[in-house]
């Protein structure tokens, strides 16, 4: 009885190290995992995201590109775009002022970033902070080397308290953010993947001001149906 006791107390804590070598990481960790996401998310970050949005007027999918400072300043470079009107914008941000600049029109506005909104792009932003800052209980975690272009990531299977359901992909290397699906939420359902993902230590200052942008003020209007 002693030896089967002994075999049983052996055997338990080994299925568990499987476990959680197959996951890639423990429970208790996925936490962790979350608070690094949010740590970085409010840092200093560039990246190209690729973002689909299904059974909503305009679907994707866009390809942006992101410049995030640490005091909130943002660019935002739409590189492909499933609508003309989408393509070839650039919109930066200085902290006081908020420039759209569109590359086909040749043409620059300044106004809130709400009066310049992008749409699928801030619509992703927006969903990105409220599943970074909503309460949150986290429901399962596992390492997916395959779904995230820009590196191997930590995938998060979290249930909002208000019972929307959303996975979160987190890099392992940066802890940045590197994907989410939206499975039931305030936006319906929507995926955007990484296809680059770099932290900076600083970011450089003239690619927020309107230096950057080519162009005289010369008011133009976007006007795209939202997503919701």
């Amino acid at each position: 009885m002693r030896i089967g006791r002994n075999i049983v107390s052996l055997v338990v804590p080994i299925f568990g190290l499987l476990a959680a070598a197959c996951t890639g990481t423990r429970p208790g960790d996925a936490q962790i995992e979350l608070e690094r996401a949010r740590r970085a998310w409010a840092g200093n970050w560039h990246a190209v995201w690729q973002i689909e949005w299904e059974n909503a007027p305009l679907r994707g999918p866009l390809v942006a590109e992101i410049w995030h400072a640490v005091d909130g300043r943002l660019r935002v470079e739409t590189l492909e775009a499933p609508i003309a009107a989408l393509n070839g914008l650039i919109r930066a941000n200085d902290g006081l002022h908020t420039w759209l600049y569109d590359v086909r029109q040749e043409c620059l506005s300044q106004g809130t970033r709400e009066q310049l909104r992008m749409p699928l792009v801030d619509d992703m932003l927006e969903a990105m902070n409220w599943v970074l800052q909503e309460p949150v209980w986290i429901t399962d975690a596992s390492v997916d080397r395959w779904g995230v272009e820009s590196g191997e990531a930590i995938a998060l299977e979290i249930t909002m308290q208000t019972g929307n359901r959303v996975t979160l992909w987190v890099n392992r290397e940066t802890g940045l953010p590197a994907g989410l699906a939206l499975h039931t939420s305030p936006w319906g359902r929507a995926r955007c993947v990484t296809r680059s993902l770099e932290q900076r230590p600083q970011m450089d200052i003239e690619l927020f001001t309107q230096d950057l942008i080519p162009g005289s003020l010369v008011n133009c209007s976007l006007s795209v149906n939202m997503t919701r």
